[in-house]
């Protein structure tokens, strides 16, 4: 049995892949996985900062098509970047063992210090969790919109012809590219919660296609998707995507599961946390329950400005 899996044509988008195309050829039924790339729309239009998008699905919505398809069997995503819904008939098969699901600082590889957050300091993100959480800690920060992926950022903060005094990335991103010739600072939770799901890898089917999806669900890891599935129900919740800032990470520990969230309003101006604690097997519940507690202490008034 073969099975095509597709993914974005980029440097991290095929570091998260390959990884995935082996485990499944570790599958005796499997005798080939075949790996496909294409541009997302993300990648095409690189003109708009993410927080001015209104879609989501902005990285993997063209991808999805293809699958839906029937162009190839499976889709490997970051999950940060999968809307809280998938359209009918895609489901989420499987969510590999997370990475670290924070986010750094990055300085410039000719720097003779470990970046800090402190006024006046320049930093590139076209994230709007970034934007808003950063501003909310330190207002006097300036934010410039970078985009474009991992290597290409870093060589524009590298160029000593851009203002860029750091760069924030997923501390994910760069282990799996292997890159840690830059200083970093990882950035307190306290003041960045990572994006729901960060960190972590989905692999997206035809939920009609049962034979792909059985295949799919052996390389599911049990402990990061239950996190993640909290985290995503809130994410749900508040209606989410890109242009909403949202933060979620989830822990297992002891058997019990914690979330902690965050939504922020986009000005950085006001900023509301959570956290919760239920047993595993209602993860969907503590997600949402948290996103509602949110929403009833102000995050309803966040959400219009939001939008």
């Amino acid at each position: 049995m073969n099975i095509t899996l597709i993914c974005r044509d980029s440097r991290l988008s095929l570091a998260q892949a390959r990884p995935v195309a082996s485990k499944l050829e570790e599958i005796s039924a499997i005798d080939r996985v075949n790996l496909i790339t294409t541009k997302s729309d993300g990648d095409l239009n690189r003109d708009k900062s993410l927080h001015t998008l209104d879609e989501p699905g902005f990285f993997t919505r063209k991808l999805d098509r293809m699958v839906a398809a029937g162009e190839a069997d499976a889709a490997v995503h970051s999950l940060k970047d999968c809307p809280a819904s998938l359209p009918e008939p895609l489901v989420i098969a499987a969510i590999l063992k997370r990475r670290a699901a924070g986010d750094l600082l990055v300085a410039p590889q000719n720097s003779s210090q470990i970046p800090s957050i402190q006024p006046g300091l320049v930093v590139g993100t076209g994230s709007s969790r970034r934007r808003a959480n950063l501003l909310y800690h330190e207002p006097d920060l300036k934010l410039l919109s970078c985009r474009g992926n991992v290597p290409t950022r870093l060589a524009k903060l590298n160029d000593n012809k851009t203002d860029y005094d750091c760069l924030v990335l997923a501390a994910a991103g760069l282990q799996r590219l292997n890159i840690d010739d830059f200083p970093t600072l990882t950035i307190p939770r306290e003041i960045l919660l990572p994006a729901p799901g960060q960190g972590a890898v989905a692999l997206v089917c035809n939920r009609k296609n049962r034979k792909i999806r059985r295949w799919l669900e052996k390389i599911n890891d049990p402990c990061t998707a239950v996190v993640c599935r909290a985290e995503r129900a809130l994410l749900k919740e508040l209606g989410g995507g890109c242009q909403i800032p949202v933060g979620a990470v989830g822990k297992l520990q002891k058997n019990q599961l914690h979330l902690a969230g965050s939504l922020t309003d986009p000005t950085g101006e006001k900023k509301l946390t959570g956290e919760l604690t239920d047993e595993p097997e209602n993860a969907e519940d503590i997600g949402l329950r948290l996103a509602k507690q949110l929403l009833a202490r102000g995050g309803e008034e966040i959400m219009t400005n939001a939008g």
